[in-house]
């Protein structure tokens, strides 16, 4: 299990998230975007966001959506990462 911060864009916060690892994509998930960037006022290039309200992010344009948003509120070198399976 690996455990780390993520920025909630609802409550406008970071909270800690757990993320059970796993190989291979869970229920037939061929990719999922994960989307890294510096938080507002740190010099940490960070996961941002990974799994908004449980679920993976699998579709680009949603994943873009959040990137957008994440700029929006000060995150800059917000970039998304596109995760395959095989």
């Amino acid at each position: 299990m690996v455990i780390f911060q993520a920025y909630n864009l609802r409550l406008k916060c970071w909270r800690e998230v757990e993320m059970v690892e796993y190989v291979g994509g869970p229920n037939g998930i061929k990719s999922e975007y994960a989307i890294w960037g510096y938080p507002p006022n740190s010099n940490e290039h960070t996961l941002l966001v990974f799994a908004p309200n449980g679920k993976v992010i699998t579709d680009s344009q949603v994943a873009e959506k959040y990137a957008r948003q994440l700029e929006e509120i000060g995150c800059t070198g917000v970039t998304v990462q596109k995760i395959t399976y095989y």
